[in-house]
């Protein structure tokens, strides 16, 4: 009896023991698959931090062309410049010459010898867009030199279309050199001056010598008394 009734006391233990391994064995299986889980989840993450860096390194590439095509850029427009200074100089020692030759500083192919020194434009609100930046000083003293009062828009005509309305509508006139602004920008505030009916005048150069030319234009324009003498050179309001 002692016998059968250790056998069964070892059968029970041992049925206990197979179902802790049973347990045991689908915990092992369970620990498994979230191995695998965890194996192709590192697998994901290493491709997408593989694409990501090659992403990067194409953005990198990216910037590094536009920042070279941006200092390229500036280069251009630093020798655009420099040629515009260069001329500028070219012809103010012209003039000196002339002056030294004790000729006439500014002498038009249509109009009288000598400009009128009483020519002013006191009242009148000048306006330029565009421009040598580093003329800017030199603009507005010439404008000041007849006593004019001078305003300045640099002629990003994408960003400040408001700033060139408000601009043109308390000008008396606009001046607009076409050699250094966008075709956008003299597009826009000759549009903006026709409908406002303001007189505007574009020229090819930025230099000092041709802006100050074309205010004696505009001066005289405004002297009634010299306007029959200039009326076939100045061709209308919209177009000095």
């Amino acid at each position: 009896m002692e016998v059968i009734s250790e056998l069964r006391s070892r059968l029970a233990s041992n049925g206990k023991l197979k179902r802790n391994f049973e347990r045991l064995k689908k915990r092992i299986d369970q620990f498994k698959s979230e191995m695998e889980e965890i194996k192709s989840d590192k697998s994901r993450l290493l491709i997408e931090l593989e694409e990501e860096r090659r992403l990067n390194m194409e953005l990198k590439k990216k910037w590094d062309d536009f920042g070279e095509e941006r200092a390229l850029k500036n280069v251009k427009e630093l020798k655009r410049e420099v040629k515009l200074l260069t001329d500028e100089i070219d012809v103010l020692n012209e003039e000196l010459i002339e002056k030294t030759a004790n000729k006439p500083i500014f002498c038009y192919k249509e109009c009288i010898e000598d400009v009128d020194d009483n020519l002013s434009l006191e009242g009148k609100n000048i306006a330029l867009i565009g421009g040598v930046e580093s003329l800017i000083p030199f603009y507005r003293e010439t404008v000041k030199s007849f006593y004019g009062v001078f305003y300045h828009h640099f002629g990003r005509c994408s960003v400040y279309k408001k700033e060139i309305e408000e601009l043109v509508g308390k000008a008396d006139v606009l001046f607009c050199s076409v050699d250094m602004n966008s075709h956008n920008a003299c597009r826009y505030a000759k549009k903006v001056c026709k409908s406002k009916n303001k007189p505007y005048c574009f020229f090819k150069s930025s230099g000092l010598t041709t802006f100050r030319k074309k205010l004696i234009d505009f001066a005289i324009y405004q002297d009634s008394r010299s306007k029959e003498r200039y009326e076939d050179r100045i061709c209308g309001i919209a177009d000095l």
